[in-house]
């Protein structure tokens, strides 16, 4: 670590001499201004926050004594070095009493200088050591209570905790019998903007730190989850009611004006109603999620509020239990449009029965899990982390239609991809089959031999082969043949049996009718027409 020096000395002959007897590399030192008077000195100092001040005691306008005690009134990590002659020994005596540890006396001694320098170098790396080991063993236990407090939430969640005095017992917490609320706060991205990670890690990190900031003296459980949102869960007297609505109020606000810093991000917060029921907590987070995704209907960037009734999901297993198979059928065609208009159709019949928000994005994840499954169930593979991305920019999104957008296009895009996929996967083992046609066709071959060797079954690829090559697979092996008969006749003089096996037909007579089908003329008539 380089450490900063400053030099004041109203004599600039005496600066300079300093200057030159400072073993600058080895001690790691670097100079960032000499000055004259004092007062210009602590100037200096305000400006370029040196952490080592070599000062003369008497300087004009302000001595070394007063330049010593004002700087240490601002810093008081910087180590001075007091320079005096021996009739000004008394002055350097009163130096001590600021705390000044190191002063010289003139004529000034190199040696001595540069070990005087040394100790307060290692002073400094230790007193930096000890702060970086300070600030790692503190980052290290909000990290292991952030852990905790994930923990905490997903047992209460799992209802694993019977009651405060476990909780506390188990956990170290402090909670008492009183209140419990659950809060959700989310940092939504906006439609189309793309995700940067780093910055939003960052903004994250940020956020965290306003809402513990806000909430100090509070008694909360604090974790971040996936989608950029905080889950909290509070812990207060029922006298403390109005202090904890004041206390949200300033947290959405808070939090709010944040996120307004960056142009494609906006906040939302959802909390459940308050339980003095310690076994409700598990509910309360629940309901906490449900109220925060009602911005589907009542936009984002306010407090939103648990609603009676909101957890019955009953609506959304009656609509999956009449669509799923309509959805798999739509994929399986392969028809981007088709399953477009099933997912559109869902939404529709969801809001005719006035569905709670949360369930919209329960049908999202049944979507695109059905989705994923599908495509695995055929061998074909998703677009890296589709299924992931898919499901975090349906929960950014802030109304009914923009999701329903969001899910179709979405959907139809990978679709195509997929479908495109499979059009590839298709081609190779048609190409295979073709190539083993013709460097076999004198052997006997069936169609369901060739689609077993293409790992299809036969009536697939044979749907798949005339798609690719525009004609029936015994065509294309009669088309190989003949052309290869034609060769033998034009070029040897095999006979026309021959020429027959040559090319994988036993019976000649057979052999014949089907190369006049093909080329319109007797093996005999084309072999006349070359010889």
């Amino acid at each position: 670590m380089m450490l900063k020096v400053l030099i004041a000395d109203d004599e600039p002959r005496v600066g300079m001499l300093v200057k030159q007897l400072i073993h600058w590399q080895e001690r790691e030192l670097e100079c960032v201004g000499m000055f004259q008077d004092g007062q210009r000195a602590l100037e200096g100092i305000q400006q370029l926050h040196p952490d080592i001040v070599i000062t003369d005691i008497r300087m004009p306008v302000l001595s070394g004594l007063e330049l010593v005690e004002k700087a240490l009134e601002s810093n008081p990590q910087i180590r001075f070095v007091v320079i005096s002659g021996y009739r000004y020994f008394e002055y350097a005596q009163r130096a001590i009493k600021y705390g000044v540890q190191d002063y010289l006396l003139k004529p000034i001694d190199e040696e001595e200088l540069n070990r005087v320098l040394e100790k307060i170098c290692a002073e400094k790396a230790d007193q930096q050591n000890r702060q970086e080991h300070l600030a790692r063993m503190e980052n290290s236990f909000r990290n292991s209570r952030r852990l905790l407090d994930r923990e905490v939430l997903q047992q209460l969640l799992a209802g694993r905790i019977p009651d405060v005095k476990t909780l506390n017992h188990n956990y170290g917490t402090d909670f008492v019998p009183g209140c419990f609320q659950a809060v959700v706060v989310k940092m939504d991205r906006a439609a189309g903007a793309e995700p940067n990670a780093d910055t939003e890690r960052f903004m994250m990190d940020k956020l965290r730190a306003r809402i513990e900031k806000n909430l100090q003296g509070c008694k909360f459980l604090c974790c971040s989850e996936r989608g950029r949102r905080f889950v909290l869960l509070f812990n207060y007297e029922a006298k403390a009611r109005d202090v904890q609505a004041q206390i949200l109020r300033r947290l959405l606000e808070d939090c709010r004006n944040y996120a307004d810093n960056y142009d494609f991000y906006r906040i939302c917060m959802g909390s459940s109603e308050e339980s003095e029921a310690f076994s409700d907590c598990a509910r309360l987070l629940r309901n906490a999620e449900h109220a925060m995704l009602r911005k589907l209907s009542e936009g984002g960037g306010m407090r939103l509020k648990s609603l009676p009734g909101e957890e019955d999901a009953r609506q959304l297993e009656e609509l999956w239990k009449n669509q799923q198979t309509v959805l798999e059928n739509g994929m399986d065609l392969m028809q981007a449009q088709a399953v477009g208009d099933v997912v559109r159709q869902m939404f529709e019949r969801a809001q005719e029965h006035r569905m709670a928000a949360w369930l919209y994005f329960e049908m999202v994840e049944r979507i695109t899990g059905l989705f994923a499954e599908w495509a695995a169930s055929r061998e074909l593979t998703l677009t890296a982390g589709w299924k992931e991305r898919m499901q975090d920019d349906c929960e950014n999104c802030q109304s009914l239609p923009v999701l329903c957008r969001c899910l179709c296009e979405g959907m139809q895009s990978e679709l195509e991809t997929l479908r495109e996929q499979q059009l590839r996967q298709e081609d190779r083992p048609i190409r295979v089959a073709m190539e083993y046609v013709q460097k076999n066709y004198a052997q006997h071959i069936t169609l369901e031999d060739v689609a077993a060797m293409s790992g299809f079954n036969a009536t697939y690829f044979s749907d798949v082969f005339k798609r690719k090559s525009g004609k029936n697979f015994s065509d294309y092996l009669t088309e190989v043949r003949m052309t290869a008969a034609k060769e033998l006749l034009r070029n040897t003089r095999k006979t026309i049996y021959e020429v027959a096996e040559a090319v994988g037909y036993k019976d000649a007579k057979y052999f014949s009718q089907q190369f006049t089908r093909y080329a319109g003329m007797k093996p005999t008539e084309y072999r006349k027409l070359y010889y």
